[in-house]
C-alpha cells in the first residue's frame, strides 16, 4: 500500500514517535504526523488534524492511552485506533482490544506496525463499503428511512448506481427475502423474486420514454410526470400463489433538487381483481395507505417528543372544526386535518434535548426549533398527496403580517389551511402543558388571537375559531 497518511500520535517521548514514522516511511508510506501528550491536545487534533490512523503509548505522564480510547470511541468512532506501547503484557493488550482498541504493537517490534496500519486500514474501508450501500439513503435523504419502513405498501429503494438501500418489513412479507440478503445488491437484483430473472422493471423505467420495453409484464402502465403506475400479475411471490400487483415508481430527490435514486411501492391487488372494482378499490386503497403512513409520521413525532404527546391530534381536531365552520369543501378540510396530524415532523431533526428542555431556549436552540416547518416540508415533498400537505406544513408558522417564519409570507401568500392551522396551534400550545411552563389555560389562549386578529391571524380563521369554541362551552 502507498498512500498518505495522517497519523495522530498520542506519545510523549519525541524519540519514540520518530521510531514509529521513520518505520512507516521506510516502506514507502508518505506520513504526515502529529505528536501530542495532553488529553486537550489529543482533542484538539481528533477534530482539526482529522487523522487517519491513532497511534497511542499506553502511559503517559499527563494523559493515558485507555483514557484517549475512549475519547476516539466516543467521538471518531470509525478512526483506527493502534496502541504502541513497551509495558504492555497479553492480559492488558486484550483488555484493550475488548475496548475498542483496533490493535497493538510493542515497541520491541515495531517491524508489526506497518502490518497492522495497513490491516487497520483495511479493515476500516471495508467496514466503510459495507455501511456505504446502507447508509447511501440516509446520507442523501436520512429521513426517508423511518417513513418507509413504516409503510404498509412493499416498498424499495435504490440509489443512483441501482443498488438497494432499503428494503421494508411488507417487501420481506411479500417476497420472502430478507433485507440482509438484498440490501446493497445491484444487477436487477429486485426483480429476481418477482420474475425469477435479473431484468428491468417499473423503477427502472422512470427516466425512460419507452415504457413498451416493460409493457409485456404489466396489464397497463401509466405515466404522470415522471411517476410511473402499473398493474400486473406476478406468479412467483406469495409462495408461488402469484398476485396482481399495483405498483407506483417515482424519482428521489435530495433538498437540493438532486436526483439521488428512486422508490418503487407494490401492492397485492389479488382481491380486488377478483372482485371486479380494480380501480375503485385501488384508489381507496391508496387513500388508506396515506392515512396510515400519516400516523405513521405522527408516532414519530410523539416518540421524539412525549411531552407534546397528543399535541397534533388536539390541533387537527381543532383546525378541522374551524375549516368546516369556514364552509372549506370536504377535500380541503381533509388536507387540513392531515396536515395537522403530522404539522410538527419536522421535529424529529431537533435534538430532544431542546424539545425536552424544562427552561427558555437559547438563541441557537430557538434557531434549532425553528427549522421544523422546513425540514417538515422537506420530509414530505416528494410524496405524490392529493392536497398540498407539504407546503401547508412549511407555512404553519407564518403569521399574516410577515412575522413568521421560515419564509416571512404575507396575508394570502400563505395558503388558508396554513393560516387555520396556525390558529389550531397556538390555542392549543398555550392551553396544555408545555415542559418548559404550565398550561395557561384555554381563556388566555382566545385571548392572545383575539388580540393579534388581523395582525398575526387570519380573522376569520380568529372568528370562526372563537365561534366553535364557544359552542363547546355551551
Amino acid at each position: 500500500m502507498n498512500r498518505n497518511l495522517r497519523i495522530l500520535m498520542l506519545e510523549d517521548v519525541k524519540a519514540d514517535a520518530d521510531l514509529n514514522e521513520r518505520e512507516l516511511r521506510r516502506l514507502g508510506h508518505a506520513v504526515e504526523t502529529l505528536r501530542v501528550d495532553t488529553r486537550q491536545a489529543f482533542i484538539d487534533a481528533l477534530e482539526h488534524f482529522s487523522p487517519d490512523v491513532i497511534l497511542s503509548d499506553y502511559a503517559l505522564p499527563a494523559f493515558d492511552g485507555l483514557s484517549a480510547l475512549g475519547i476516539a470511541k466516543e467521538t471518531h468512532p470509525h478512526i483506527p485506533f493502534i496502541f504502541v506501547s513497551g509495558v504492555m503484557g497479553e492480559e492488558l493488550a486484550i483488555e484493550t482490544l475488548k475496548r475498542g482498541a483496533t490493535d497493538y504493537v510493542l515497541k520491541q517490534r515495531l517491524s508489526r506496525l506497518v502490518p497492522a496500519v495497513e490491516r487497520a486500514l483495511n479493515e476500516a474501508e471495508e467496514y466503510a463499503e459495507r455501511k456505504r450501500a446502507e447508509d447511501a439513503l440516509s446520507a442523501a435523504n436520512r429521513r426517508w428511512q423511518d417513513v418507509i419502513e413504516f409503510l404498509p405498501d412493499a416498498t424499495f429503494v435504490i440509489d443512483e448506481d441501482k443498488k438497494v438501500i432499503a428494503w421494508n418489513r411488507a417487501m420481506e412479507e411479500m417476497t420472502g427475502v430478507s433485507k440482509q440478503e438484498m440490501m446493497g445488491q445491484g444487477n436487477f437484483a429486485y426483480a429476481v423474486p418477482f420474475y425469477r430473472a435479473r431484468t428491468p422493471v417499473l423503477i427502472d423505467h422512470i427516466e425512460s420514454s419507452d415504457d413498451g420495453s416493460i409493457a409485456s409484464k404489466y396489464d397497463f402502465i401509466e405515466r404522470t410526470g415522471n411517476v410511473l403506475y402499473a398493474e400486473g400479475y406476478v406468479e412467483s411471490i406469495n409462495g408461488g400463489r402469484g398476485a396482481y400487483l399495483w405498483c407506483k415508481a417515482s424519482p428521489l430527490y435530495d433538498a437540493e433538487g438532486k436526483h439521488v435514486g428512486a422508490i418503487e411501492s407494490l401492492r397485492d391487488i389479488s382481491e380486488f381483481k377478483r372482485a371486479g372494482e380494480r380501480l375503485k378499490q385501488s384508489y381507496d386503497n391508496l387513500q388508506n395507505a396515506l392515512e396510515d403512513m400519516i400516523k405513521s409520521m405522527s408516532v414519530i413525532v410523539e416518540i421524539k417528543d412525549p411531552y407534546t404527546s397528543g399535541h397534533q391530534d388536539r390541533v387537527a381536531r381543532i383546525a378541522t372544526a374551524i375549516a368546516k365552520e369556514m364552509g372549506l369543501s370536504e377535500d380541503r378540510v381533509k388536507a387540513v386535518r392531515m396536515a395537522s396530524v403530522i404539522h410538527d415532523i419536522g421535529k424529529i431533526y431537533v435534538p430532544s434535548e431542546i424539545l425536552s428542555k424544562p427552561g427558555n431556549l437559547n438563541p441557537i436552540e430557538y434557531t434549532l426549533m425553528k427549522n421544523h416547518p422546513e425540514a417538515g416540508f422537506n420530509i414530505l415533498k416528494t410524496i405524490s398527496f392529493n392536497h398540498p400537505i407539504a407546503d401547508i406544513i412549511r407555512q404553519h408558522h407564518e403569521r399574516i403580517n410577515g412575522s413568521g417564519y421560515p419564509k416571512g409570507l404575507q396575508g394570502d401568500e400563505i395558503l388558508l389551511e396554513a393560516r387555520i392551522m396556525a390558529v389550531a396551534d397556538v390555542v392549543e400550545a398555550m392551553a396544555s402543558h408545555r415542559p418548559y411552563r404550565a398550561a395557561l389555560g384555554l381563556q388566555m389562549a382566545l385571548d392572545e388571537i383575539s388580540a393579534n386578529r388581523g395582525t398575526l391571524y387570519d380573522p376569520d380563521v380568529v372568528d370562526a375559531c372563537l365561534r366553535v369554541l364557544e359552542r363547546k362551552k355551551q
